[in-house]
């Protein structure tokens, strides 16, 4: 699980939600050879299902090892990125991706932080 989404980051990066497993439904089979393609994909099936549960749990893992939630406080100085802000002059390549330091003057829960903006880039967001 991501720390400040809540869901895993493969749905936020391809903005599908996992679904469950599909269960097959039961497939009578008569006499011996029915008997045994019945057990072999019963074997399989249950392997097919561990496997994707083992892994599963060990990307979950790796994930919660290698990623930590933000830890901003107020008064700390960030950078702001530029990529959805429409007011600045210049072509899009030649901008810088961030700009910045601002202070925090509030937080708004774990991901979202208020900053004091210069007027420059305080045009984006009064109009």
């Amino acid at each position: 699980m991501h720390p400040s989404l809540g869901y895993p980051p493969t749905s936020s990066a391809t903005g599908l939600q996992q679904k469950p497993a599909l269960h097959h439904r039961e497939i009578t089979l008569t006499g011996k050879k029915g008997q045994r393609i019945h057990d072999i994909w019963k074997r399989d099936s249950d392997t097919a299902a561990r496997c994707i549960a083992e892994e599963k749990e060990y990307s979950k893992q790796r994930w919660d090892k290698s990623h930590l939630g933000p830890d901003f406080k107020e008064g700390d100085q960030v950078l702001v990125s530029t990529l959805n802000f429409k007011n600045l002059k210049g072509h899009k390549k030649m901008r810088d991706s961030f700009v910045g330091h601002f202070t925090i003057t509030n937080l708004s829960g774990k991901n979202a932080v208020e900053v004091k903006l210069t007027e420059e880039l305080k045009t984006q967001y009064s109009q």
